[in-house]
């Protein structure tokens, strides 16, 4: 059975794959407080500060981006679902 440690590290792998982001410590993603990556786009790199937000900041107006994932992020739904978001 996968530790909620490994699924962690097993959905950023993924999402590093996805969007080019490295995590400076991979085996070190903690449930509270930041955590630092970085992506390295145009030869240049760029460091990354990522955390972990309570839903209740959410419910109060606290903006993440992309604006459109936060009504998905509130609803709490089990089911898996694709989102796609375009900037133009």
């Amino acid at each position: 059975m996968e530790t909620s440690t490994d699924a962690l590290i097993r959905e950023f792998h993924e999402e590093i794959k996805a969007y080019r982001i490295h995590l400076k410590d991979e085996q070190s993603i903690p449930l509270d407080g930041s955590f630092w990556g970085y992506d390295e786009l145009d030869n240049g790199r760029t460091d990354l500060e990522f955390c972990w937000v309570p839903l209740q900041e959410l419910e109060n107006g606290l903006k993440v981006y992309p604006l459109g994932l936060i009504p998905h992020i509130l609803k709490q739904s089990k089911e898996i679902f694709h989102f796609i978001y375009k900037e133009v």
